[in-house]
């Protein structure tokens, strides 16, 4: 079957840039340097792709990118325990994905598929000036069409961390101003997490069934000194409180997949969700006052969502999905002698149409009209409301190095479900919390439009992106003299908004083995609480990559920045810097990192809501900044191939057949 090409262009470095997304051919450079997909994709560089191997998160332009391997959606777990010699080729989605019609980006690794034997994955870190590190086992076993395997992973932060935050509070009271001093300190802090997750992975030619079961335990217990100044006109109190908390959680859960392909195009995709957690929570507080408080919850949430994509004209591709959620909270809470059982449910049902159409060679249009039902019942109220959501995109290959994408969604947005519970709890001498049960879903508007111009020395990119959200929830504070102690709750203001615009250029200074990529963002926020808030800030960032020899050393920078959330909190971020140095040979790595090292670089923020300011200064030391750690990995396969890796063919209709998949 003949098919063209002339879309196609392939770059010196490897890339393969088609219409709607870019493909990258993993080579054995990539291959031998890198120790999991994270690793791997922070090699790659791929333009338009901002990855933290630190934090294993992997954004573009601010959104989430999907993570699949073979076309099929992956968890953070399941990216970790990738070997990078299976993958042959990277898919990074900028338009349209047949399979996952529905997400803005899509990063998909294509692995080959075995059917003999087995692989074993071990990996361990620990901080190297803090107990606190996380070891994971990965062992799955290839039958035929099965892929059958079991993960543990455990988690352990003990220390202690000595200064942990300061606090300086302002509050009006009719008998006079009050100026709350606090300074924490952590005595002891133990938090532990163990996790059982088997799967099961069944393939035929194709269709896919994906099954996950698991069991998670968390415990944490904590104890910490607050140091206390009240001051009161001429008044001064001092004390020193005693805090223990204790949490312990248990959550069982299941989700699944079921995919059918019926051609290069149409797609019949299946996913459902299930989890329950049951919480034993305990805060004891004792000092002017004492106060001892006992949270036990049950919670349930289940999902399940169809979707199907066709290709029903020779240029046109359409989406019809419908998905439901449901969530329910049961709470049973005791402060000292008044105890409460508040309980709240939340429901929301969604349906999509969309067409895909490709109007030329070098310009296609996504559409997309939907709906979203919420309904929220809670002890006092019930509510129902419904959001009319349309999804528009344009992808415009301008001309054989330059492309333009655009963007446009709404959606809807519900507030956390604690925010809702009305009843009260102490939070700190002269200050209570508690939830309303009055609060609106909000409509969330989204649009993006980025450039990007492909060299043979790199590329050149610029984008810009807003966020307006129709009722944006904040912090509100009441007073109550006759108490004397203010009531925090929250409040639906009016609309938020949040503008981002920035360049990024990336060089290969020395092909294949040192690659810079620069940048910055500048970003104004404005949100309309009880009164005008704005800001604006801008944050520029240096990544420098060098790998040769089975060595990679990556330097990551960020300059200081200060931001605004919905909440109309603002906060301000320091320098920040991050170093890591890997050396993998064969099947095992070792790795040295340090975050913002010998550096002492606390958060702060800032709350200036009516009759209460509050300014914070909070410490993370060895694990936000003067922070090293160590890292090791080891994999290995066993077993005799039967037959050879199936191959994952592209669509036609993209003509990028240049690769087999």
């Amino acid at each position: 079957m003949a098919v063209e090409l002339k879309e196609v262009e392939v770059r010196p470095d490897g890339l393969i840039v088609g219409h709607d997304k870019i493909m990258l051919p993993v080579n054995k450079n990539l291959q031998k340097h890198s120790y999991d997909g994270y690793s791997l994709l922070n090699l790659a560089m791929i333009p338009g792709l901002d990855v933290d191997p630190f934090n294993r998160t992997v954004k573009s332009q601010n959104y989430d990118v999907l993570l699949c391997i073979n076309g099929i959606r992956a968890t953070q777990d399941e990216i970790r325990t990738i070997n990078p010699r299976d993958v042959t080729r990277i898919d990074f989605y900028t338009g349209y994905d047949p399979r996952n019609p529905t997400s803005r980006f899509t990063l998909d690794f294509i692995v080959k598929i075995r059917d003999y034997g087995g692989q074993v994955v071990l990996q361990a870190s620990q901080h190297m000036n803090r107990l606190t590190g996380s070891d994971m086992a990965d062992w799955r076993m290839f039958h035929g069409k099965t892929e059958f395997g079991v993960r543990l992973e455990e988690n352990y932060d003990t220390y202690a961390q000595g200064k942990k935050e300061d606090e300086n509070i302002s509050l009006t009271f009719d008998n006079g101003d009050m100026t709350i001093s606090r300074n924490s300190k952590i005595e002891y802090n133990c938090a532990q997490s163990l996790q059982v997750k088997p799967y099961l992975v069944y393939r035929k030619k194709n269709e896919t069934l994906k099954l996950t079961f698991a069991i998670q335990q968390q415990h944490l217990r904590q104890r910490r000194t607050d140091y206390e100044i009240y001051l009161c006109l001429y008044d001064e109190t001092r004390s020193n409180a005693r805090i223990s908390d204790h949490n312990d959680r248990f959550i069982p859960a299941l989700s699944g997949m079921y995919q059918h392909k019926f051609n290069n195009s149409s797609y019949l995709s299946v996913f459902f969700s299930g989890n329950y957690s049951r919480t034993n929570q305990s805060n004891n507080y004792l000092s002017l006052e004492d106060v001892l408080s006992r949270t036990h919850e049950d919670f349930y949430s289940g999902s399940a969502t169809v979707q199907y994509s066709f290709g029903f004209l020779r240029n046109h591709n359409g989406i019809i999905g419908v998905g439901g959620k449901i969530s329910r909270s049961e709470i049973d809470y005791k402060e000292n002698e008044s105890s409460s059982d508040p309980w709240l449910t939340t429901r929301s049902m969604q349906f999509i149409i969309a067409d895909n159409w490709r109007i030329s060679r070098s310009l296609s249009l996504n559409f997309m009209l939907g709906g979203n039902v919420n309904n929220t019942d809670n002890t006092y109220r019930r509510t129902s409301d419904f959001t009319f959501i349309p999804s528009l995109g344009l992808n415009w290959t301008i001309a054989q190095r330059n492309s333009l994408n655009f963007n446009f969604n709404i959606r809807s947005q519900r507030p956390p479900m604690s925010y809702y519970f009305p009843e009260e709890k102490w939070i700190m001498p002269y200050i209570r919390q508690i939830g309303n049960p009055y609060l609106k879903s909000s409509t969330v508007t989204s649009t993006s439009l980025s450039y990007r111009n492909m060299r043979k020395w790199g590329y050149l990119e610029a984008f810009c992106s807003y966020t307006g959200v129709s009722r944006s929830v904040y912090f509100d504070f009441l007073c109550d003299n006759s108490r004397e102690v203010y009531i925090q709750t929250f409040r639906n203001g009016r609309t938020f908004h949040d503008f981002s615009i920035g360049p990024r250029i990336q060089f290969k200074v020395i092909p294949q083995k040192l690659t810079m990529r620069i940048g910055g963002v500048w970003n104004y926020t404005r949100a309309f609480t009880y009164t005008s808030l704005k800001r604006h800030t801008f944050r520029g960032d240096v990544n420098l990559m060098y790998i040769s020899g089975g060595i990679t050393a990556n330097i990551m920078c960020s300059t200081p920045a200060k931001y605004m959330d919905a909440l109309g909190i603002v906060g301000y971020v320091p320098w920040t810097l991050q170093m890591s140095l890997n050396y993998t040979i064969n099947n095992f790595n070792i790795g040295v990192s340090a975050r913002n090292p010998f550096m002492t670089t606390p958060t702060r923020s800032t709350a200036v809501l009516p009759g209460i300011t509050t300014l914070c200064k909070s410490y993370s030391q060895r694990s936000n900044y003067n922070m090293f750690s160590i890292s090791i990995g080891y994999r290995f396969s066993y077993g005799k191939p039967k037959k050879q890796y199936e191959d994952v063919q592209l669509k036609v209709n993209e003509n990028t057949a240049i690769l087999k998949r």
